[in-house]
């Protein structure tokens, strides 16, 4: 999929810069939408944590700012801001649980409509998940796309699959079935193309509960590939 890289940590968003980017968010016409259908009010919206992170993949260096927003108990929007010398992109995905029913509802923005997954709780809904993942040594240090798979999948990777020198067999859980099906529509409709990209980005958001943070940042930031291609 892509080269070998690093997520690394730079530093805490400070009060100024986590209010800039709520302004934005606020403002934004798919965070009002996601806030809209899960029955919250976009103008509560909270900081639980603002961090600043950065990777280089062939030769370019690409810096992202990570919010991570409350809305209400359970109620999160998580967004990133990816910044390199191609592009400035944008991503965000509305989450809330409810731990009595154990199940997680995730809100996508898809072609302009908001599209939900239901799917397992997760404990990251009631804690601050984003700043205690970036924090922690081995997130980082394991947030390499190896020349192989990423640890704990079989089809997330640079060299990693049925094609690849590692990996293959069953899918380790959705976020890995969804590399398996990109890695399908490469192959079928050709390397970068844009159509499999986006509908990678939009499988690793709907799934994005089954996924480090490392790895959901880079996916997220790196695809698509084609140039003039936006999803």
């Amino acid at each position: 999929m892509i080269p070998q890289t690093n997520l690394q940590y730079d530093r805490e968003l400070n009060e100024q810069e986590n209010q800039k980017l709520v302004n934005k968010l606020k403002k934004s016409e798919n965070f009002q939408r996601i806030a809209k259908a899960m029955h919250s009010d976009s103008k509560q919206a909270k900081v639980r944590s603002g961090h600043k992170v950065h990777y280089e993949l062939e030769g370019d260096n690409t810096n992202l700012k990570l919010l991570l927003v409350e809305l209400e108990s359970e109620k999160i929007v998580y967004y990133q801001e990816s910044t390199s010398a191609e592009r400035i992109q944008e991503d965000m995905y509305g989450a809330k649980g409810d731990k009595s029913k154990n199940q997680a509802v995730i809100f996508r923005i898809n072609e302009g409509d908001v599209v939900e997954t239901t799917g397992a709780y997760s404990e990251r809904l009631s804690k601050d998940f984003l700043s205690a993942e970036l924090r922690s040594e081995d997130e980082v240090s394991t947030s390499a796309w190896y020349d192989g798979c990423y640890p704990g999948f079989n089809y997330c990777g640079a060299d990693c699959g049925t094609r690849g020198s590692s990996g293959g067999g069953v899918p380790q859980g959705p976020y890995d079935q969804c590399c398996l099906e990109h890695d399908n529509c490469w192959a079928n409709f050709g390397t970068n193309d844009c159509g499999c990209d986006c509908r990678l980005k939009s499988c690793a958001a709907a799934n994005v509960l089954h996924a480090p943070v490392a790895l959901h940042t880079i996916l997220m930031s790196w695809f698509p590939r084609e140039e003039g291609c936006t999803c």
